[in-house]
């Protein structure tokens, strides 16, 4: 039986991909091909510990019409760390992820997401989040709908969007929640629409990061 990878690796350059069950498996985009994923109403995840996909530098991914879940791990990993040349992702208001202990999408080096997604981030995970270290700055995202709700655990303070990098984000819609919906500790934010709602307790106490 083909797997999912060699479906990618066999495609033209500018294809569409359509899932033909419910798949367990983790993939990669390599540098050079831009594809569309058709995930056809299925669900794709990764046995735990891996991210279902991977979008390396000077690669592009839509995605859109089903369900992406992972626990420990990105369900998208968008641009690697050292990242050379830009990644890219496109997410359609008809994707739903569901992402566990780290987030649902990870940006890396030069790594920019476009989305419309809703997302569902739970224990101690993020629906966006980048790495505030210099391997992996100049990441971007445009936030143009969906719903991204991150849910806190009994020991973690929750955050749909961690932003510690310096890139450069801009939400334009969309509903955003968390104990703390945004958390910026670098880069530019640009807010021009949708809402962001925190539910957590205010504090001003230093987390020591």
């Amino acid at each position: 039986m083909s797997t999912l990878q060699s479906m990618v690796d066999s495609a033209i350059t500018g294809g569409t991909i359509k899932l033909p069950s419910d798949i367990e498996e983790a993939v990669t985009v390599p540098t050079g091909k831009a594809l569309v994923f058709d995930l056809d109403s299925h669900t794709w995840s990764a046995p735990d510990g891996a991210t279902p996909l991977t979008i390396n530098d000077g690669a592009f991914a839509r995605l859109l019409n089903g369900r992406m879940r992972s626990v420990d791990q990105p369900c998208i990993r968008v641009g690697l760390k050292n990242s050379a040349t830009m990644a890219e992702a496109v997410l359609e208001s008809s994707l739903e992820l569901f992402g566990s202990a780290h987030s649902c999408v990870f940006l890396g080096r030069y790594g920019h997401l476009d989305t419309s997604a809703d997302m569902t981030a739970t224990n101690a995970a993020f629906c966006v989040a980048g790495n505030g270290s210099e391997p992996y700055f100049d990441s971007s995202c445009i936030v143009r709908g969906g719903t991204l709700k991150a849910s806190d655990d009994a020991k973690h303070q929750s955050v749909a969007i961690y932003w510690p990098q310096r890139g450069n984000l801009y939400i334009k819609g969309g509903n955003i929640s968390g104990d703390t919906g945004v958390e910026v500790r670098a880069g530019e934010v640009v807010i021009t629409g949708g809402s962001i709602k925190a539910t957590g307790t205010y504090s001003l106490t230093a987390n020591g990061s």
